[in-house]
């Protein structure tokens, strides 16, 4: 079964917040990672896990390979 998520996306003053709602784990940390990495190319983020309910060391990863593209791309 597919874990429930929804990734709401704002822009603020040039950088964008990626808000992943509910859970992430193997089922959906490859969606995660992918959301994540086409909006890092846009500009600085912010991913904001206030609404994320459970994160496990799939989901972990998915934010680490994000952050290490946008270093490669010089964001932060």
């Amino acid at each position: 079964m597919t874990a429930q998520l929804e990734i709401q996306v704002q822009d603020l003053r040039g950088c964008v917040i990626a808000r992943p709602v509910g859970e992430v784990d193997l089922s959906n940390a490859s969606t995660l990672e992918g959301r994540l990495r086409t909006l890092i190319e846009r500009s600085n983020m912010v991913v904001d896990l206030s609404q994320t309910t459970f994160l496990d060391s799939t989901g972990l990863s998915a934010v680490i390979v994000a952050y290490r593209c946008g270093q490669a791309l010089g964001h932060s």
